[in-house]
């Protein structure tokens, strides 16, 4: 080696921890470490923060300040954080706020409570694009503990834009897990469990996008549901939403709010194990689609609950199987439920598959089934006090059922237009065809498998 090579190469060692110095502090320039009290040695000697465990919002909401304009990454290591006020992520742009999983547990006080946990976005300080990823919430689980988990948008509208969460678990939280106030927030692969709601929109919140994860249960004093969804176009795919506890006075699975519009309800899987189960949910926005979803309940209750409850126009409902309470009917069309499709689904059990409820018609069931003597009545018809535009009933089967494919019970006036069946199969059922007063009804078969009326 020359001399010039000899001496740049015992430059370089003498220099190599400064030069790995330099190297590393460039190449995250604008990523900052925070460790927990109980974080590892090894943790908190990378670490720019290190939180004493009182009041760790302190180092967190330090690192979040200290990020540049265009964003960056605060990442937290593994441990508790202790917090007394809120973790903030307000009037940022690309800001990410992250743990290393669960073991990172952001944990509010033990007496008293936060209006909320972790924040994103307020009035006169709006975030955009801004992530928490990766981190366990942990909120007083009584009534005089924490408001809500995680928030986006602090209670004032559209403060929070295009931003998100991601593999959040959040338990305990009075009033929210996650509270929603931004338009297109998307929610992935997240658990909230056990909270008074378990995931909130409020009206005007657009556009919101809940992908996959667990949903389960509500506090047991609380009167939420596990989905309060108030906004335009929600979309909800391919989560497991469940409710097992009792003593809610709303203990829907999902409220979908009239304030809504154009929602998209796709292959879920919806459970209630308790005895006390009003509807699974509650659809009352215009227009929706509610597609290849898994409805199961073992309540026995005496309430007329549905499996889903449609009180709005515009909804199509397909390929979605229902095992339902035996004294509850898996679909209930009612109030304002017009223009309605039902197709490709499959009911098991419950008192009746469709019941319709003095509604203004206009429905058509395409291609259902149920064939179980655990379903009392295929389609029912109850109180037509409006002007009925008819019911179609197009292919399927009704069969071995413990009552009727087709019961019409007449209640507040005789307004049916007409009620068609073609290529249906309502054979072999203990009560046949159709019971119930037809007097005035338009009833034609066309092609039908039973008993003609």
């Amino acid at each position: 080696m020359s001399d010039r090579g000899t001496d740049a190469y015992n430059w370089i060692t003498r220099h190599a921890s400064d030069i790995h110095t330099l190297i590393a502090s460039s190449s995250r320039s604008a990523t900052l470490v925070v460790a927990a009290n109980d974080a590892s040695a090894k943790s908190k000697d990378m670490a720019d923060y290190v939180c004493d465990g009182t009041a760790d919002d302190v180092d967190i909401n330090a690192a979040i300040t200290a990020l540049p304009s265009g964003g960056g990454r605060v990442i937290l290591t593994e441990g508790a954080y202790n917090i007394t006020s809120t973790v903030a992520v307000d009037g940022k742009t690309d800001v990410i706020l992250e743990g290393q999983g669960w073991s990172s547990n952001i944990v509010a006080p033990s007496s008293g409570g936060l209006a909320k946990m972790v924040n994103l976005g307020k009035s006169g300080s709006v975030s955009t694009r801004c992530w928490v990823k990766n981190l366990k919430l942990t909120g007083n689980t009584g009534l005089t503990g924490t408001g809500d988990g995680l928030m986006f948008g602090a209670g004032a509208n559209n403060t929070a834009v295009n931003c998100g969460a991601e593999n959040i678990y959040i338990a305990g939280a009075k009033d929210s897990g996650i509270a929603i106030y931004g338009d297109n927030t998307r929610i992935v692969g997240c658990y909230s469990i056990g909270n008074g709601v378990n995931l909130y929109t409020s009206d005007v919140a657009s556009d919101v996008e809940i992908l996959g994860g667990v949903y389960k249960d509500t506090i047991t004093s609380s009167s939420g549901e596990v989905f309060y969804l108030a906004g335009p176009r929600p979309r909800l795919i391919g989560i497991y939403a469940e409710r097992s506890t009792t003593g809610q006075s709303n203990p829907e699975l999902i409220d979908l709010k009239s304030t809504g519009i154009d929602a998209l309800i796709m292959s879920n899987t919806f459970v209630v194990s308790h005895t006390t189960q009003s509807n699974g949910c509650l659809l009352g926005a215009t227009g929706g689609r509610f597609i290849g979803n898994h409805i199961v309940s073992s309540s026995t209750t005496t309430t007329a609950g549905a499996g889903i409850r449609i009180t709005a126009p515009n909804w199509i409902v397909n390929g979605t199987t229902f095992k339902w309470g035996t004294n509850m009917q898996a679909i209930s069309l009612e109030s304002d439920a017009t223009r309605i499709r039902i197709s490709d689904c499959i009911c098991t059990s419950g008192a009746w598959f469709v019941r319709l409820y003095d509604i203004a018609g206009d429905v058509d069931i395409i291609n259902c089934h149920a064939n179980s003597s655990s379903v009392t009545d295929a389609i029912r018809i109850d109180t037509v006090t409006k002007a009925f535009n008819g019911l179609r009933i197009i292919g399927g089967s009704y069969t071995g059922l413990a009552g009727y494919a087709l019961r019409y019970v007449e209640g507040g006036g005789n307004n049916i237009d007409y009620i068609y069946a073609s290529y249906s199969n309502f054979s072999g059922n203990t009560g046949g065809t159709h019971v119930g007063a037809v007097t005035g009804v338009n009833v034609a078969y066309t092609k039908v498998k039973g008993e003609d009326i």
